[in-house]
C-alpha cells in the first residue's frame, strides 16, 4: 500500500498538491521505494480496450466474436519546474529514481578475495519491475472496503526531456554539472488487474475504476442515472 505522502516544502504548490493530493506517486513493488511529482499535467489520457477474436463463417453476414481480454493503459505527461538550484537537483534525482524503478533486481553472487567479500553481476532475475501508480482518485485501486491504494502495473516507456528554453542551473563546485529548470516527464503505464470487476453478473466494486459509487449514501447533488430495465421502459428512480 502506497502510504501518504507529504511534500515538506512550504511553497504554494507544495501546499496545493498536499491538500488535494495532486501528485504522481510512484513505488516499485521491488524495494517499496517511493518517488513523488507535484502533478503538473500537460498531458493524461485512459484507454481501456476489449479484444475479440473473430472468424468469418461461411453464409453469416457478421463473423463470429469471441472475448478475450479487456487492457488498461494509461498515459501521463507532467511539468517539473524548478523554482530554485536545490530544487533543481531534487527534481533531477527524482526523475533518476524513477528510471531507476524500470530496471529488474537480480541475485548476486558473493565471492571472498584476500578477506573482501564482493559481489559479483548475476545473469539470474530476482524480481520483475513491477509497480504502482496513484493520482487522487484518477489512477488508483479501490478495494471493497473502501480504501484507496496505488493501481499495479509496469512502465513500457518514460520519456525524459530538458525544457532548453528555460535553462539550466550551472553548478561548477567539483566539475561542471548541469541542473534543467524545467524537465518534461511522460510514461505510458499497463494496468495489471488484481480483482474480478464483474462476478456472476453483479458488479464486486461499484468503486471501480474513478472512486464514484454513490451507493455510501452520500449526495453530491447528482441523482443516480435511469437505468433501462426492458427495452420498453425507463424507470426513473
Amino acid at each position: 500500500m502506497i502510504p501518504n505522502h507529504h511534500f515538506q516544502s512550504t511553497d504554494a504548490s507544495s501546499e496545493y498538491a498536499n491538500k488535494t493530493g495532486a501528485m504522481l506517486i510512484f513505488q516499485s513493488m521491488i524495494n517499496e521505494k517511493i518517488v513523488a511529482f507535484k502533478a503538473f499535467m500537460t498531458s493524461f489520457s485512459q484507454n481501456f480496450q476489449s479484444a475479440w477474436n473473430q472468424e468469418k463463417v461461411y453464409g453469416r453476414i457478421d463473423p463470429v466474436a469471441t472475448f478475450d481480454s479487456t487492457t488498461r493503459t494509461i498515459n501521463v505527461a507532467w511539468d517539473i519546474p524548478a523554482y530554485d538550484f536545490e530544487d533543481a537537483k531534487n527534481n533531477l534525482h527524482k526523475c533518476a529514481v524513477l528510471v531507476q524503478m524500470l530496471y529488474p533486481s537480480y541475485t548476486g553472487t558473493a565471492q571472498s578475495s584476500g578477506g573482501t567479500e564482493t559481489i559479483t553481476n548475476s545473469n539470474t532475475m530476482q524480481k520483475t519491475p513491477l509497480i504502482k501508480l496513484k493520482y487522487a482518485n484518477l489512477i488508483a485501486n479501490f478495494s471493497n472496503n473502501g480504501a484507496n491504494e496505488g493501481l499495479l502495473g509496469y512502465i513500457t516507456s518514460v520519456s525524459w526531456a530538458p525544457n532548453l528554453e528555460a535553462g539550466m542551473f550551472v553548478n561548477t563546485t567539483g566539475g561542471q554539472q548541469l541542473y534543467p529548470k524545467l524537465i518534461q516527464l511522460s510514461c505510458d503505464f499497463n494496468v495489471l488487474h488484481q480483482d474480478n470487476i464483474v462476478l456472476d453478473g453483479v458488479v464486486e466494486n461499484a468503486n471501480f475504476p474513478f472512486g464514484t459509487s454513490l451507493t455510501d449514501g452520500v449526495s453530491d447533488g447528482a441523482e443516480e442515472p435511469a437505468i433501462i430495465t426492458s427495452p420498453t421502459r425507463v424507470d426513473f428512480n
